[in-house]
């Protein structure tokens, strides 16, 4: 972890996270992965954004 890293507020790091579910489950789309374990991972993504916001 850089210095930055510790220095971020809870919004910024909350902010980043939402971005990176947002990232992976873009990727899950366009690769058009559908099998069942990938359907609950995706699930659980979705679930834990809905959480941080």
């Amino acid at each position: 972890m850089n210095k930055y890293e510790w220095e971020k507020s809870d919004a910024d790091k909350i902010k980043e996270a939402s971005r990176m579910i947002d990232e992976m489950l873009e990727l899950i789309d366009k690769v058009k992965l559908e099998s069942v374990s990938v359907k609950r991972w995706k699930l659980s993504l979705e679930k834990v954004k809905t959480a941080l916001t």
